[in-house]
């Protein structure tokens, strides 16, 4: 008798975007979807309505704009992390500092990325992220003052 061998397909991870720019949700959500395995389960440009999307579906990885009406992407990301534990946040902005950074790093943001960075360093946050591992863009590190390996 042969035995049938059953390959399971890895679990969908499951992506909600939080983005306040209309183009960019779009372009967010294509891309995503052809870096692999993503399944896209949400996406919205209001910060309290998000946060309740996001608690409602409890997606596995958010894409977080911090410029946002209503709630802050940094308050966000603090309710996030506290609410379900597990939950992947990339952070995407065009307003980068110092202090912005070091808030997103005392607030557990797994990647934090700029616009300004392009397509290929959302790629890579979302490449390290799945390997459990956190991701800083070479311009957040060097404005953070991190001194990580390349990825």
């Amino acid at each position: 008798m042969i035995a049938e061998q059953q390959t399971q397909c890895p679990a969908e991870i499951r992506v909600f975007i939080i983005e306040d720019e209309t183009l960019l949700r779009e372009l967010y959500s294509e891309y995503v979807l052809v870096l692999g395995n993503y399944k896209i389960i949400g996406s919205c440009e209001d910060g309290s309505v998000a946060l309740k999307r996001c608690l409602e579906t409890k997606p596995d990885v958010v894409i977080l704009d911090l410029c946002l009406p209503e709630v802050s992407g940094l308050e966000i990301l603090v309710l996030l992390k506290r609410k379900l534990p597990g939950i992947k946040v990339v952070i995407s902005t065009g307003k980068v500092s110092a202090e912005t950074i070091r808030h997103a790093i005392f607030a557990q943001a797994d990647g934090f990325i700029e616009k300004t960075g392009g397509l290929k360093e959302m790629k890579n946050a979302f490449s390290a992220v799945e390997r459990g591992e956190r991701y800083f863009s070479p311009q957040v590190r060097k404005l953070a003052g991190l001194f990580v390996r390349d990825p």
